[in-house]
């Protein structure tokens, strides 16, 4: 077994492998107490990969929120896509990022899409169809009543 520190405070939530059979793993991390939504890349042996965001980790808040990325995913065009929610506002969080870990500004404006359904959503998870689309299932909330939710987002 190989391991690598990825700091403290945080679950893992969601992970993957990219093509080139490097580990993603996503989840919230607490940094000087505001938690952020954090993605890291391993290399295929357990280290930390250092050409993914300067030191293997890339932390983060959704439109200035905190948050937690459930699913995570790789695009034909090697980009790092994800899904999640806010915790604040409690919106569905899409976003992607680009191999070397920057936001991909061509997505939604700063990498990050939020989506608002009724009073709460969450994105639990998701799959990137054939044409590249994101397809994020969840749950949404209005009042007491809790229903199945589908959002697709379009390429772009």
């Amino acid at each position: 077994m190989a391991g690598s520190d990825v700091g403290d405070a945080g679950t893992f939530y969601a992970v993957g492998l990219d093509q080139r059979g490097r580990i993603l793993a996503a989840r919230w991390q607490l940094i000087s107490g505001v938690q952020r939504l954090a993605i890291a890349r391993l290399r295929p042996g357990g280290a930390l990969d250092i050409s993914f965001s300067g030191d293997g980790m890339r932390a983060f808040r959704a439109d200035g929120e905190a948050g937690e990325v459930d699913w995570i995913g790789v695009d034909p065009s090697a980009r790092l896509v994800f899904a999640g929610y806010t915790a604040a506002t409690i919106q569905v969080a899409v976003g992607r990022l680009r191999s070397d870990g920057s936001s991909d500004r061509s997505f939604g404006g700063n990498g990050v899409v939020l989506t608002a359904v009724r009073e709460s959503a969450y994105g639990n998870d998701a799959y990137l169809d054939a044409a590249s689309r994101l397809v994020v299932g969840g749950s949404s909330y209005q009042g007491p009543n809790n229903v199945g939710m589908l959002l697709r987002y379009l390429t772009s």
